[in-house]
């Protein structure tokens, strides 16, 4: 039985520091033509509260911060959390995650002009004859072509033992396109 152990050495010529001093998780990072960096966190307070919040950082290409881009202020949630990032050609930022009201929602944001998040649509779950919620996970969300971008995410329903993904278009508008099965 071979129980060697092989090690990497890697090599990189910058590290950052992202997110807080509190319980930080991040979750997705996309570079801008001008180099910046977008970086999306969760972050838990050390009060142990566990109510979570999510946080857009933007760093320039030297790792300088420039920007903490709030959770939505569109919703009174009881948790915030960001999955994926990405970053149109010459347009805003464009996030995904859930929040938690009542139940969870998955949703699509966009940065503005302000630097807050505007939401641009919530999904939420649906619920089956006997109660049980269908569950929705975003994934990540791709900047697929000036005009568009694509989320990736799963649906799993009671006794959750299957997950289906799908990948959703969404045009310019906002406006789903379409809803694909990408596999099952």
């Amino acid at each position: 039985e071979d129980t060697s152990f092989e090690s990497l050495a890697l090599t990189h010529s910058r590290t950052w520091q992202f997110g807080t001093t509190r319980y930080d998780e991040p979750t997705s990072a996309v570079t801008d033509a001008s180099g910046n960096i977008y970086v999306t966190v969760n972050s838990r307070p050390s009060s142990g509260s566990g109510i979570e919040d999510a946080y857009l950082y933007k760093y320039d290409s030297s790792g300088t911060f420039l920007q903490k881009v709030s959770p939505l202020s569109c919703c009174d949630f009881n948790y915030h959390l960001m999955s994926g990032v990405t970053k149109r050609a010459n347009g805003p930022v464009y996030v995904t995650g859930l929040f938690n009201r009542d139940k969870d929602y998955m949703y699509i944001a966009k940065t503005i002009a302000d630097g807050s998040l505007r939401l641009i649509e919530k999904f939420s779950e649906a619920v089956d004859s006997d109660g049980h919620p269908t569950l929705l996970r975003p994934y990540a969300i791709i900047a697929s072509s000036p005009f568009e971008v694509l989320l990736l995410f799963s649906r799993s329903s009671y006794p959750y033992e299957t997950r289906r993904v799908y990948l959703m278009q969404y045009s310019v508008t906002y406006q789903r396109v379409w809803w694909e099965t990408y596999m099952g």
